[in-house]
């Protein structure tokens, strides 16, 4: 296994805090959750530090956030689903990263962020409705910031994507 970090990016919804936490679990590594760190050093929620400060404050603590995880080694990262606007914090994620951009057809985006939504709206709109114009301003970034792409069609997380993202990882690092 790699001893680079292993960061998962991709849409709300995708499965990176889920995934990320069985990764964690299977691989004995610590789970970093970007969106949890800037939680912590502002002493606020996500959607309460967008709605006094703004987006644009927000995206500048990620970016504080990302650089700080620049030298560390053999960790779970989960990303928030904007972390990909900022080209500098896909090379501070990829100093010592392999980035996993985990792949869902916005259909299942929508149901998975339906059931738990506590997220700010990125655009004004329903974060459920908002999710295909969000996924047509992402995708490429994504895919072109994605060091490995794992396709998950299906609702439901289990503990076999956790493997799966480890068979991919272990095939593409020796």
């Amino acid at each position: 296994m790699t001893e680079k970090n292993i960061v998962l990016i991709g849409m709300r919804g995708s499965g990176k805090s889920t995934i990320g936490k069985m990764l964690a679990n299977l691989l004995k590594r610590q789970l970093i959750d970007t969106d949890h760190l800037i939680e912590k050093k502002e002493n606020n929620q996500i959607k309460d530090i967008v709605a006094n400060m703004g987006w644009a404050y927000f995206r500048e603590k990620e970016i504080e956030a990302v650089k700080e995880l620049e030298k560390l080694e053999q960790k779970i990262i989960s990303t928030g689903g904007g972390v990909v606007l900022n080209e500098e914090n896909i090379i501070s994620l990829k100093k010592n990263g392999l980035l996993i951009f985990i792949n869902s057809p916005v259909e299942i985006l929508q149901k998975r962020v339906q059931v738990k939504e506590k997220r700010p709206s990125l655009n004004g709109q329903d974060a459920v409705l908002e999710i295909p114009k969000v996924w047509e301003e992402r995708k490429n970034l994504y895919l072109n910031s994605a060091d490995l792409i794992y396709e998950k069609q299906e609702l439901e997380l289990d503990e076999n994507d956790a493997l799966n993202i480890i068979e991919m990882v272990n095939k593409k690092t020796p």
